[in-house]
């Protein structure tokens, strides 16, 4: 890079001077000659930032052993490639391996110790779970029990309900007892007033004989005869008569009577019947609650039995849980020495790994410093026993001057070209733009870091370099020289040589790398345009 700084400066100072000619030189085309004609022809033009630096492998790494010892095995050579986590090399380490060996056994101890202090708890587990279900079936007996004395109770309350309608029955039975005795006390009554009235019939009918029987008499006697007529023996006769059907009369009532009579006890036992059916229904129902009632008595205990079977559950519950934590408790015994083994395990691999060199990624082995035999005493950064480099990752890191930082983004396309191998362009891209700047020299400058793409084995770290930043190209466009321009970059102007005569064109630009610029418009592919004699550039073009 230092290499080719000088060319730059000669190349900018003459960029500088040709621009200043162009200020001073007249727009008078020359004769065209065959030396001074330029074809336009068709390709690429590239706007870029130029980066000097050098390449750098950042991946590297300086190997040591962790402890002391005597190198028993160096694995590998200078330039072997390596990959991540291979052996490189070793020390004797007989004793650790030993200690290794050792703690690898008291690990399975200990875990065997675990395994047996958990194959108890199971068990107690299992007994907690079927506490809880003895707990849940007491429960669910207490539940039922509970149910059936609401339904007793149901049944209790039913038969209370049923008492009382047949208390009304019996009294309504009792009342009606009293009306038919009642009844029979009327109906006697009534019999011994047909009986009565039969004696008076059987007296008026006595009497009405003994008139009848007179009045015959006196028809009879002469004496008297003419005093009684046949008139007074027929009224005498039609009183016998009528008091014999008052007889009759009064014995069919007094036979009507009796027969009321005999209803009226009939009645009277039907209704004392009654009662005692009715007295009867009342014990039953009476009885059926006192049954009730002793069911409900009998379910109110049973309640009590489930009870007190859930709370015994419930202490068993209580006792294997209990017995469950102490289980758990004595894991954690074997648990804590199976922690303290495996510490030891871990602590014995890692001094045994101290005596290996292991590959921390994929690399090619850079140096070797250790010989097979020779014993390892002290072991310091500046003096690793392997050292490594990962040529498949390089960068190349480079300073922008303030003026050009804009237009630098990452991820811009870079061509990188190489001083070692100057026939050699390297891609890339652009990965880290420092946000801070250094001053030197009084300009400032920002840190560039390109990534190259693909790296061969050609490389090598330190290589100097210089990068191409594209930050603006056109593919398979018109191009000219720029010495063929004349005039402004905003109003060019070109000759354009035609059958050797020269015409004056106005044309349209677009980019500039500042050798060759773009045409937008006025030319087209193969014409021809006039270029300048030599030493001289038309006066007033400033390329882009």
């Amino acid at each position: 890079m230092k290499k080719r700084l000088p060319l730059i400066i000669t190349i900018c100072l003459v960029s500088i001077g040709i621009v200043l000619a162009i200020v001073f030189i007249g727009r008078a085309a020359p004769e065209a000659t065959p030396s001074e004609i330029a074809v336009v022809t068709r390709g690429d033009i590239l706007r870029t930032v130029l980066v000097d630096g050098n390449l750098e492998m950042p991946r590297k790494s300086d190997l040591l052993f962790g402890t002391v010892g005597t190198v028993t095995d160096v694995l590998v050579n200078k330039g072997d490639t390596v990959a991540k986590g291979q052996v490189l090399a070793r020390l004797d380490a007989r004793s650790l391996e030993l200690s290794v060996e050792m703690a690898q056994a008291q690990v399975e101890m200990a875990q065997a110790q675990v395994e047996i202090a958990e194959a108890q708890v199971e068990p107690v587990q299992i007994q907690v779970e079927i506490a809880q279900a003895q707990v849940e079936a007491a429960q669910a007996q207490v539940e039922i029990a509970e149910a059936q004395v609401e339904t007793v109770q149901a049944q209790v309350e039913i038969a209370e309900a049923q008492v009382e309608p047949v208390q009304i029955q019996v009294e309504t039975a009792q009342t009606q007892v009293e009306i038919a005795q009642a009844q029979v006390e009327v109906a006697q009554a009534q019999l011994k007033a047909a009986q009565v009235q039969v004696e008076i019939a059987h007296i008026q009918v006595e009497t009405a004989r003994a008139q009848y029987d007179r009045a015959r008499e006196l028809q009879q006697d002469p004496d008297v005869a003419g005093n009684f007529t046949e008139l007074d023996v027929d009224t005498a006769r039609a009183n016998l008569d009528a008091a014999k059907k008052q007889v009759d009369m009064a014995r069919a009532n007094l036979d009507a009577a009796k027969a009321q009579v005999d209803i009226a006890r009939a009645n009277l036992d039907a209704a004392k019947k009654q009662v005692d059916i009715a007295k009867a229904n009342l014990d039953v129902a009476k009885k059926q609650v006192d049954i009730a009632k002793a069911n409900l008595n009998v379910a109110e205990r049973q309640v009590n039995i489930p009870e007190a079977n859930m709370e015994t559950a419930k202490r068993q519950v209580d006792i294997a849980k209990a017995n469950l934590n102490v289980a758990k408790r004595q894991v954690d015994i074997p648990k804590a020495n199976l922690e303290t083994a495996e510490l030891n395990f871990q602590a014995a691999r890692l001094n045994l790994e101290k005596a290996l060199i292991v590959a921390p990624f994929d690399a090619i082995v850079a140096d070797i410093t250790i010989i097979e035999g020779k014993e390892v005493l002290t072991m310091t950064p500046a003096n690793p026993a392997i050292s490594l480099v990962d040529t498949s990752e390089i960068e190349m890191t480079g300073m922008i001057d303030e003026i050009d930082i804009a237009k630098v983004k990452p991820d811009q396309e870079v061509n990188i070209i190489l001083d070692a191998l100057p026939d050699k362009v390297v891609k890339g891209r652009v990965t880290f733009i420092s946000p801070t700047g250094t001053v030197r020299a009084g300009v400032v400058f920002y840190e560039a870091t390109i990534t190259l793409e693909n790296p061969d084995e050609e490389l090598r770290d330190g290589m100097s370099a210089t990068a191409e930043i594209i930050i603006e190209r056109r593919d398979d466009v018109l191009l000219i020289p720029n010495r063929a321009i004349r005039g402004t970059w905003e109003n060019p102007m070109v000759a354009v040589d035609i059958d050797g005569q020269v015409e004056e064109r106005q044309i349209t630009l677009g980019l500039s790398d500042g050798i060759n610029a773009e045409v937008l418009s006025g030319l087209k592919e193969r014409e021809r345009v006039v270029l300048p004699a030599p030493g001289t550039q038309p006066r007033g073009f400033f390329p882009h």
